[in-house]
C-alpha cells in the first residue's frame, strides 16, 4: 500500500475518533451513539497497518491519533463509572414485585405474607 493510502486511511481514522469524541461528549438521549464511528476508525486503522511503511510524515498523525484514542477511553470510561453508580443508587424495585410471583406485601404493617 503506498504512503498516501495509508496517510488517508489513518486520516479517516483519525475523522471517526473525532466523531465519537464528539458523540460521547453529546450523548443523546442518554446513550452514547458512538459505535459506528468507532467501527470505522478500527477499520481505517487495520487498514493502515497492514499497508504501512512507517516514515516521519506519519508520526505527527499517529500521534494525534493516539490522542483521540485516549480521549475516547476515558470518556467511555466517565460513562461506565457513571452508569455503574446510577444503576447502583436506583431502588431494587417495588416492594411488592418477587421474582417467582409468591412474596407479596401485605398492606399493613410492613409484614410479608407468602401465599401458596
Amino acid at each position: 500500500m503506498a504512503t498516501k493510502q495509508v496517510l488517508q486511511s489513518l486520516e479517516s481514522a483519525d475523522e471517526n475518533l473525532r466523531r465519537a469524541i464528539a458523540q460521547l461528549v453529546e450523548m443523546r438521549f442518554g446513550v452514547p451513539q458512538c459505535g459506528g464511528a468507532l467501527q470505522s476508525a478500527v477499520q481505517d486503522l487495520r487498514s493502515a497497518v497492514a499497508g504501512a511503511a512507517p516514515g516521519p510524515e506519519l508520526k505527527p498523525l499517529v500521534q494525534r491519533i493516539r490522542a483521540h484514542t485516549a480521549r475516547v477511553q476515558a470518556l467511555l470510561d466517565a460513562a461506565a463509572a457513571f452508569y455503574c453508580g446510577w444503576a447502583s443508587a436506583a431502588p431494587a424495585g417495588p416492594a411488592t414485585y418477587a421474582p417467582d410471583g409468591q412474596l407479596l406485601r401485605n398492606g399493613g404493617g410492613g409484614r410479608m405474607m407468602l401465599n401458596a
